[in-house]
């Protein structure tokens, strides 16, 4: 009797050996295949983390952390170079110190770009050529016309944000072309505290020789702009537009209030220079454009004033 219960229970006991035995080997299967499963399909990215969640929080340094990860095992997750991309993108844009602003804009660029070539049409193809445009106009005039050309894109791609137009306005400012950059400017969406992108499109319609309309942005952010540099910028492209609309007592007002502030600003004593040559004060013009030789000692037009050609 003893013996019987003896063999039972090793028979039992090697069973249950064999169960666990069993049971580990396929844990370790599944964990293999699902590994793999990951590993190779760019869309399991998605599966892998809470990234939209991360993402929609506004928590950019870790999303970008994280899609480094991945692209470190796969450097093609379509998923993880988009959002690597972006969140570069946005971590240049929101309070990155200045040494670390050229590596995100380089990210954002090359991770948006190889996102972008993967494959035709991905999902978020429309907003990763807005945001490449908008990296390439931080890149400077040279990249304007890849700006002009991923913003359209992401226009013709359905995409829709209130600062759209206004960039690519400013992206043919750029490139020389301030009529076509005026269009664009006055379709962008009016915000009231935006003063900034009024002396934007004031510069551009002076260019455009559109003085009247030029005169009314200035004026109004001189009177309302709360940046103080923003305001006196205002005001001293006041003085050159009364200037071109042959108002000079009101431009000649404006240089001597401005040279008060700003006793070495050349600009403001090359136009008061001229104003006085207009009154045929040839003493006085003449001080002012010796003013501005000796601030700047390479002015090609002061120094043409006093020495002619």
């Amino acid at each position: 009797m003893s013996n019987n219960v003896n063999v039972n229970l090793n028979s039992i006991t090697s069973r249950l050996i064999l169960l666990g035995i069993a049971l580990a080997l396929l844990l370790l299967l599944a964990t293999f295949v699902v590994y793999r499963t990951v590993g190779q399909n760019p869309d399991g990215f998605a599966q892998r983390s809470n990234i939209v969640g991360l993402w929609e929080a506004g928590d950019y340094a870790r999303v970008l952390a994280y899609s480094e990860s991945v692209l470190e095992r796969n450097p093609i997750d379509a998923r993880a170079l988009f959002f690597a991309g972006a969140a570069s993108y946005y971590l240049l844009s929101f309070g990155s110190v200045p040494e670390d602003q050229g590596r995100y804009l380089n990210q954002a660029i090359l991770n948006l770009r190889t996102y972008l070539e993967l494959k035709r049409n991905p999902p978020y193809a429309a907003e990763a050529h807005y945001l490449l445009g908008k990296a390439y106009y931080n890149k400077g005039s040279a990249y304007v016309n890849l700006v002009i050309q991923h913003l359209q894109r992401a226009i013709d791609l359905g995409y829709q944000n209130t600062d759209i137009a206004e960039y690519i306005g400013m992206a043919h400012i750029l490139s020389g072309d301030y009529v076509t950059g005026v269009e664009y400017l006055d379709k962008a969406p009016y915000r009231k505290d935006n003063y900034a992108l009024e002396y934007n499109m004031a510069k551009a319609y002076t260019s455009a020789e559109n003085y009247e309309e030029a005169l009314k942005l200035y004026q109004n952010v001189y009177k309302n702009s709360a940046d103080d540099n923003l305001k006196d910028q205002a005001y001293l492209q006041m003085a050159k537009v009364y200037y071109q609309l042959n108002r000079h007592t009101e431009a000649k007002d404006i240089f001597i209030n401005f040279l008060r502030k700003y006793p070495n600003n050349t600009e403001a004593h090359f136009g008061l220079g001229e104003i006085y040559y207009l009154e045929k004060n040839m003493r006085a013009a003449k001080r002012q454009w010796e003013a501005v030789v000796r601030l700047d000692p390479l002015n090609v037009e002061a120094l043409t004033r006093l020495y002619g050609n």
